[in-house]
């Protein structure tokens, strides 16, 4: 039933004391204004939770109270309406406190008219939402941080109808089938990405997993439209509305190429919906002496009862709390008359149609000389609405934990201040350190960056502020001193008002990775046996020096070395003294060299220098020298010793010259040849 404010007629002045005896013991917030809107009389309540005495505020307009903005509403909108009908309903506002808090309440009020029908003042009633009105930021926070943990979480979402069909997909098992959602709404899920021998099994789960209400866990194959197929553990659970299975809500990972540990897959149902704001407030008063009792309007809506069908009694009362609570409340009640305290609980009622409300009840004893109880006083507010709130709020929270918790990689949730709201258990896996020692120390996450990385990793957090999503890679030191590889993606976690409520981070473990590549780097661009440079790094490098000597018009060598009888070793002695022997021979060359200088070993017992930087030509025939030098001296493997020698083909770009790498190479290898033809061990050079 709606609020009911009626006009009413100035009352006698006996009524009017007993009235301003009322509202002054009142339980709640209550006061009256005259017709200019200054405030007469005021509740004990109302001074008590707004912190002003008696004297602060009898006398002034109740406006005065409020917020610029609230006044501003009140003086043009409420108060004009007001005076004209006589009332107003859960007219929101917000008044300040004497300390500077700011309260949402909701202000009901009726007119008290003289017999001329001039206004003389009104009754007011303020109800604190404050709490509620926070709960519901809390809640939308919570449900906006959730949708978006859903819909960008890095495990597989798929919301299913009771009969197994497509209602929804999240980003990433779109991306993994390559298709939108609204490509497979409606469809058979389980007949469209299993493949045929599982799909009656995995419905015939689906159908007793609805039938029992438990969750399930399974793991199967899963066929994308390419005709490619994927490994998923699902985790697999009813969708519930209310008492009623909606659906079904299944999560999965992709296990094709990482199974390293057991993933736990979180089921949840993404269902919050906008709370209603609605709660109301009844008053009730029962005299010790008359042994009457008076109930406003909104008690009798409170307790589904109409005002002319019923009469106010305690039994009555009683009667429409539930079973369970009664006991609770008459004690409750016993207690507030014997202690001379205020009675103050939550409990239910349960209504005659069956309907089930949450009530907040709060009443005061007013006693009189000798401690005898005069009169009780007391409110009855429906929180029904607060209460649903809190349980979607916690719901919230756990369907967010259990996806973020069940994920492999190092999830975290960091809010305005770069507090820690949140911290998946992975963290520790990957950096040695607790959840609990993420979340006392906030800078810990900054500190075990590398330092070598750490000024990058600032620079990305500057970056964040003004970007949205942003991904980087650098290395922390765990808590054993282990250097960890970290792929690190952020995003921001938005309100529905825009503002930034923090960031959502993902950090994956690629140190496996990091290091596969730097293997494949290295098979590339060196020599398996050697660890010298191979051919195809040595091009490289031969490129870019062709060009540079040209624009610096500085000259450039290239020797071709080839050991002299090197075959006779591998035949007599075997491929692994042959080994032995090129390593050493590549170690000797090396030691020859400049670090900007190039040696690379070919193939077989072939040896490429690049000298890219010579002073004149007669440098490069000088370290020709030195490298015959260095194997002079004979070389051991294992028991056998050898005097090894080798032939050297130099080959010179000189200023002005036109010669490309392969035009190079050629001179280099003729005059590898020349050196052989004269002799073995030394060394010829094509000036070019």
């Amino acid at each position: 039933m709606p609020r009911q404010a009626a006009v009413q007629t100035i009352a006698p002045a006996g009524e009017a004391s007993l009235c301003q005896a009322l509202i002054r013991d009142m339980p709640a917030m209550v006061h009256s204004i005259d017709a200019g809107g200054v405030i007469v009389d005021v509740s004990q309540k109302w001074l008590e939770i707004l912190g002003y005495s008696r004297s602060e505020v009898i006398g002034r307009k109740s406006v005065e109270f409020l917020t610029e903005e609230s006044r501003a509403y009140a003086v043009e909108n409420v108060l004009p309406e007001f005076f004209r009908s006589g009332r107003c309903v859960d007219v929101p506002y917000q008044v300040v406190a004497k300390d500077g808090r700011i309260l949402d309440v909701l202000l009901s009020a009726t007119c008290v008219r003289g017999a001329d029908g001039q206004v003389l003042r009104s009754i007011a009633m303020m109800q604190d939402v404050t709490a509620r009105k926070r709960a519901e930021r809390r809640l939308d926070a919570a449900k906006a941080y959730a949708e978006n943990l859903l819909h960008t979480a890095n495990v597989l979402v798929v919301e299913l109808d009771p009969q197994g069909r497509v209602c929804r997909l999240n980003r990433a098992l779109e991306q993994l089938l390559d298709c939108a959602a609204a490509d497979l709404a409606g469809a058979d899920w389980f007949r469209t990405v299993s493949p045929p021998e599982q799909y009656a099994g995995i419905r015939d789960r689906l159908a007793r997993m609805l039938r029992t209400g438990d969750g399930d866990r399974f793991e199967s194959h899963l066929v994308t439209p390419a005709g490619g197929e994927r490994q998923v553990v699902w985790r697999s659970s009813p969708a519930i509305e209310g008492e009623r299975v909606v659906g079904t809500l299944c999560v999965g990972v992709d296990v094709t190429e990482q199974r390293r540990a057991e993933a736990r897959l979180a089921v949840s149902e993404q269902a919050l919906r906008e709370a209603q704001s609605v709660a109301q407030i009844g008053s009730w008063v029962r005299d010790y002496c008359s042994g009457e009792l008076h109930w406003s309007d909104e008690m009798f809506r409170i307790l589904g009862f109409e005002p002319t069908q019923a009469r106010p009694s305690m039994g009555a009362f009683l009667a429409a709390v539930h079973p369970d609570d009664r006991g609770e409340v008459e004690q409750a009640h016993r207690q507030a008359l014997a202690n001379h305290r205020p009675c103050d609980l939550r409990h239910r009622l349960l209504l005659p149609d069956g309907t089930l409300k949450y009530v907040h009840q709060r009443a005061e004893v007013c006693f009189a000389g000798g401690g005898r109880p005069e009169r009780v006083v007391g409110v009855l507010q429906d929180v029904t609405m607060t209460v649903l709130q809190e349980l979607a709020l916690q719901q919230s929270e756990e369907l967010f934990r259990t996806v973020a918790d069940y994920t492999y990689d190092w999830e975290y949730w960091q809010g305005r201040q770069r507090e820690m709201l949140y911290i998946s258990p992975s963290c520790e896996r990957v950096t040695g350190y607790s959840q609990i020692e993420f979340v006392r120390d906030p800078d810990l996450i900054r500190r075990i960056v590398h330092p070598d990385d750490r000024a990058r990793f600032d620079a990305h957090l500057c970056e964040f502020e003004c970007a949205h999503d942003l991904q980087i890679e650098f290395r922390i030191v765990t808590k054993r001193g282990e250097e960890r590889w970290i792929s690190h993606g952020c995003r921001p976690v938005v309100a529905k008002d825009g503002r930034r409520n923090g960031r959502r981070v993902n950090n994956r473990d690629i140190t496996e990775l990091k290091a596969a590549e730097l293997r494949a780097h290295q098979l590339a661009y060196y020599d398996a046996l050697t660890g010298l440079p191979n051919r195809r790094l040595l091009t490289d490098r031969l490129g870019q020096a062709i060009p540079l000597a040209v624009r610096q018009q500085r000259p450039l060598a290239l020797m071709f070395i080839d050991l002299d009888r090197f075959k006779q070793v591998n035949d007599v002695h075997g491929h692994d003294v042959g080994d032995a022997l090129l390593v050493e021979v590549g170690r000797r060359f090396a030691d020859c060299l400049r670090t900007s200088d190039t040696v690379a070993r070919t193939g077989g017992d072939e040896f490429i220098v690049l000298l890219p930087e010579i002073a004149d030509p007669e440098h490069a025939a000088a370290v020709a020298g030195k490298l015959l030098a260095a194997l002079r001296s004979p070389v051991t493997c294992g028991d056998a010793s050898f005097a090894v020698s080798a032939s050297i083909g130099v080959a010179l770009l000189a200023a002005g010259s036109r010669d490309d790498s392969s035009g190079l190479m050629k001179k280099a290898d003729s005059a590898m040849y020349a050196a052989k033809q004269a002799g073995r061990g030394c060394y010829r050079i094509d000036g070019g």
